[in-house]
């Protein structure tokens, strides 16, 4: 209600017409999402961020082409606006059309060197043509620019996992970690990285969800860069052996606490009866 009367006080800011898009994006009503882009555009025509924000909202409903169309007018109305060469970049790279996708992120490098988003859109788009020098270069090269952002420690992690070097992943991971403690997705991939390398278990406790919160999510962190540590350091069975003595001392800790809660007079620990003590997977 609120925006509807701000539109009607100036039906020609093309920010609100953004905004408003945006909410009816989170309701799922799409339709009247991209109208609201429509409108906008016709009522503030040279707004950049409207259009790159239609680019963004196109892309994301799988219509490529008509995404090129915007983010081409975005570029077109400020040649130095570097996201919107980055989005047009990703959006060609999809459509196979990697020679000019390439001359789009190094345009967007050229107006921001800094760009790390750039980077990481430019290195993955290496890897999948098996460039992984090149991507490695850009990655090294977004990851000394913005050493906090996670998602390019996580793409980067991700190609050398996928490329068996799970040693420079497990660094990656660790770094990305460091950086966002409580990132889900890169605390997924790591546990199931190591999975796959059979260093832990399928149980709950290595279970990763959004749904868990950040001390949570933090502690998961702190288990696994211990056992990077360990892996390190020790031989395979040791790690199993190591790993397995770590379980055991958790259930022995909270069979401890259980029977601490059964003692006559004893209170209920809060956490307990709102179900945060288990761990249940989806």
């Amino acid at each position: 209600k609120l925006l509807s009367y701000a539109l009607e006080r100036d039906p020609s800011d093309g920010l609100l017409y953004q905004t408003f898009s945006l909410l009816e994006q989170q309701h799922g009503t799409v339709e009247r999402a991209r109208e609201l882009l429509e409108q906008g555009t016709a009522a503030d025509p040279t707004n950049v961020y409207l259009w790159n924000a239609c680019g963004v909202f196109e892309s994301k409903q799988g219509n490529m082409e008509a995404a090129v169309r915007m983010f081409e007018q975005a570029t077109v109305l400020r040649p130095t606006h570097c996201q919107s060469w980055q989005a047009f970049g990703v959006v060609l790279e999809k459509l196979g059309k990697l020679a000019e996708a390439q001359d789009k992120f190094e345009m967007a490098l050229q107006i921001d060197p800094r760009s790390v988003p750039t980077y990481q859109a430019y290195a993955l788009m290496k890897a999948k043509k098996g460039d992984h020098e090149a991507a490695r270069r850009l990655f090294a090269k977004g990851a000394e620019l913005g050493p906090k952002h996670a998602p390019i420690f996580h793409a980067w992690a991700t190609m050398e996992m996928k490329l068996g070097n799970h040693e420079r992943a497990r660094d990656l991971f660790h770094e990305g970690v460091e950086a966002a403690p409580s990132s889900v997705a890169l605390l997924k991939s790591w546990a199931l990285m190591e999975l796959e390398l059979g260093h832990i278990d399928s149980s709950n406790s290595w279970y990763v969800s959004p749904k868990m919160g950040i001390k949570r999510l933090e502690q998961m962190g702190d288990k696994l860069e211990m056992l990077r540590t360990l892996i390190e350091q020790r031989s395979e069975d040791d790690i199993k052996l190591v790993m397995k003595w770590i379980e055991a001392q958790k259930i022995k800790k909270q069979k401890q606490k259980v029977f601490e809660v059964l003692k006559i007079g004893a209170p209920v620990p809060g956490d307990w009866v709102m179900g945060e003590q288990y761990d249940f997977s989806d």
